[in-house]
């Protein structure tokens, strides 16, 4: 009776007179494994991890096989500071509930949502570990990583991944955000940027960056062709134009044949520029940035007034 008691009490939201009730059950018989597990909640309820682990303790010692008093003790040793040992726990707990793994990746997720970047590492590398075939785990141990600034360890844990799941394309697609925001060597970019296409080959993305690592190598041919197969086949292609028409930034053209084509590419590029604002075919903001980065689309280039363009 007394146990019940507890159970209900704790349930109702009074874990102080539930852990007493309990505790009362269990001055009269000690070998009830479900009390000793109430009374941990009701322990850690109270803030009390240490008390809690040790009750959880007492009900392993009678039940363990108990998947529930294992789940606790991932619980109250996680509340108590020791994370080494809620990792073995969790473990031992993962291989008989696999479903569990889906309740760490959303304990690091709340962890993450909460600012939490350490604690939210600490659950996805042991997802990772547990079932690195989870490109989840490596992706959000890396988004953890950049929430401490983190940029390296980011990058490992993704490469990590890759080990696993080398034709993952999310996996490939952060190696190469990545490279770019560690400013890493052209050659590698370039390197990386391939393998993501080789596996989406359909992929605006994996060729814009390819295109932007080609740049880097001062490889403008290369970076033009990529541009122009994104031009053929993007629905909106306005990124890889403003990409495309400002290679290189100071141009220099060998003869008058070249430079009068440049000219009528951005003619042409101004005037379909001003079609799609009116057609809202293109976002104002970025039309914006990008008249703000690239003054030649104020016909710096063009050398001469030509009345047709718009203003």
């Amino acid at each position: 009776i007394h146990a019940l008691l507890g159970s209900t009490l704790r349930r109702a939201g009074q874990p102080a007179e539930g852990a007493r009730a309990l505790e009362r059950a269990l001055a009269l018989n000690t070998r009830i494994p479900n009390a000793w597990l109430e009374l941990a909640r009701c322990r850690l309820a109270l803030g009390q991890a240490r008390s809690a682990v040790d009750a959880v303790n007492q009900g392993l010692a009678l039940a363990p096989d108990s998947a529930v008093a294992v789940a606790l003790m991932f619980e109250a040793a996680e509340a108590a500071g020791d994370r080494d040992a809620a990792d073995r726990w969790f473990a031992a707990h993962a291989l008989a509930d696999a479903r569990r793994i889906d309740l760490r990746l959303a304990l690091g997720n709340e962890a993450f949502d909460r600012g939490e970047g350490l604690r939210a590492s600490w659950h996805f590398r042991s997802v990772a570990a547990l079932a690195p075939k989870r490109a989840e785990a490596h992706l959000n141990l890396a988004a953890a990583h950049m929430l401490a600034n983190d940029a390296e360890a980011a990058a490992a844990a993704i490469a990590a991944g890759l080990g696993f799941l080398p034709a993952d394309p999310r996996l490939h697609q952060r190696r190469c955000e990545l490279d770019e925001l560690r400013g890493r060597p052209a050659e590698e970019r370039i390197a990386h940027a391939r393998a993501w296409l080789a596996i989406a080959p359909g992929s605006a993305d994996a060729r814009l960056l390819l295109a932007y690592a080609r740049l880097a190598a001062a490889d403008f041919e290369g970076a033009r062709a990529d541009l122009d197969v994104l031009l053929d086949a993007a629905r909106s292609p306005w990124p890889a134009f403003w990409v495309r028409q400002h290679y290189p930034r100071q141009p220099v053209f060998p003869d008058e044949t070249a430079m009068a084509q440049y000219r009528a590419e951005v003619r042409s590029l101004v005037g379909r520029l001003d079609t799609d604002l009116a057609a809202r075919a293109i976002d104002p903001s970025l039309a914006a940035r990008m008249l703000a980065a690239c003054p030649n689309y104020h016909l710096a280039y063009l050398n001469d007034v030509d009345q047709s363009l718009p203003r």
